[in-house]
């Protein structure tokens, strides 16, 4: 009996003693998950910084995974379909390696100068406004959106119909590994 009790009191110590244990594991994690937490939002503001340091140079260029026009999404290569903005020089370019156009690499590449530049930062995204004068689009205005991973988006429409967005990745001007096609004028 003695036996028998001794070991039941030795039992519930080693009970509580894990439960402890348990405990201390999930507080350890809690304070972990919440550290990685702010470093991660540390690393995405550093991030949009940069960004909005490379907008507001104007040197940088978007990198396209994917176009769309008013009926279809189209999954391209980066370095050929392109916005590409160096001071006030604008380069617009696409490009499909199946097909041949204007500009010798299956697309259209166009240039122009920019008439209109507008930077908004907000929490967690960094948009601009362009307009920008082409010869062989006419004026054309680029809304473009880039988040703090660096991923943007651009809605272009001019003034003949012309509505196309590029989806893809920020870039710059001194990493753009961009292939550039005959320009149009």
């Amino acid at each position: 009996m003695k036996k028998l009790g001794i070991l039941f009191v030795v039992l519930c110590a080693l009970g509580v003693h894990a439960q402890e244990v348990k405990n201390d594991n999930e507080q350890d994690r809690k304070e972990i998950k919440v550290d990685k937490k702010n470093e991660r939002k540390e690393m995405l503001a550093q991030n949009l910084d940069s960004l909005t340091k490379m907008i507001n140079q104007k040197a940088f260029a978007l990198e396209a995974s994917m176009i769309r026009d008013r009926y279809q999404t189209y999954n391209v290569l980066q370095d050929n379909n392109f916005i590409k903005v160096d001071g006030d020089e604008v380069i617009i370019q696409t490009a499909n390696a199946s097909r041949i156009g204007r500009n010798g690499m299956g697309g259209v590449t166009v240039r122009g100068q920019m008439i209109s530049y507008d930077v908004t930062e907000a929490k967690n995204n960094t948009s601009v406004i362009m307009t920008v004068s082409t010869f062989a689009l006419g004026t054309v205005n680029i809304n473009l959106s880039v988040n703090s991973i660096g991923n943007a988006t651009a809605y272009i429409n001019g003034n003949f119909g012309l509505r196309a967005t590029f989806i893809g990745d920020i870039v710059a001007i001194n990493d753009v590994r961009q292939f550039e096609g005959m320009p149009q004028f």
